[in-house]
């Protein structure tokens, strides 16, 4: 006789944690319908072409009302006083060089991007640029590319105000 009531409050334990474990994924279900999809982490290609972007255009260029995804390092006057200002013309030949000697150094940011690498290239290329093109949108844009190095790497380059001033 204890047999039998044995094995009922047993099949009695068993069903109450089948019902259990259904209430419970019925519950996880629920949640993950109401929760908003998981955003896909930012690749390294990502954050490459999101710099592609951002670096092959001037300041202020994009639409105000949009929020920066980082940090900006100038004001909204200077930017301002950027897109007013006039660019010195280059001739054909100068064009070409100063594109150039730019998409070198945007190459060399994408691998000083990887590990083990450092922003030696890109610093020279963006140095040479501002010197044999002052004045020029290309030079503001090596510009705006030497104020995105990281802080703790400006000294290893010996990067100064005078490099970043726009």
């Amino acid at each position: 006789m204890t047999g039998i009531i044995m094995s009922r409050l047993l099949l009695k334990i068993v069903l109450l944690g089948v019902v259990v474990a259904g209430i419970v994924a019925a519950v996880k279900i629920y949640r993950r319908s109401e929760s908003k999809p998981a955003e896909k982490p930012k690749t390294f290609y990502d954050v490459i072409e999101s710099d592609d972007r951002r670096l092959r255009t001037l300041p202020e260029a994009a639409e105000p009302t949009s929020p920066p995804t980082r940090p900006r390092r100038i004001t909204r006057a200077q930017g301002q006083a950027m897109q007013q200002q006039q660019f010195k013309e280059l001739t054909p030949e100068e064009q070409v060089q100063a594109e150039k000697l730019f998409e070198m150094a945007m190459f060399e940011r994408k691998r000083a991007r990887l590990p083990g690498m450092n922003y030696g290239g890109m610093v020279r290329y963006c140095r040479e640029i501002i010197q044999r093109f002052p004045g020029s949108s290309q030079a503001q844009l090596a510009k705006q590319m030497l104020a995105e190095v990281p802080q703790h790497e400006r000294g290893r380059y010996n990067i100064t105000e005078e490099e970043l001033s726009f």
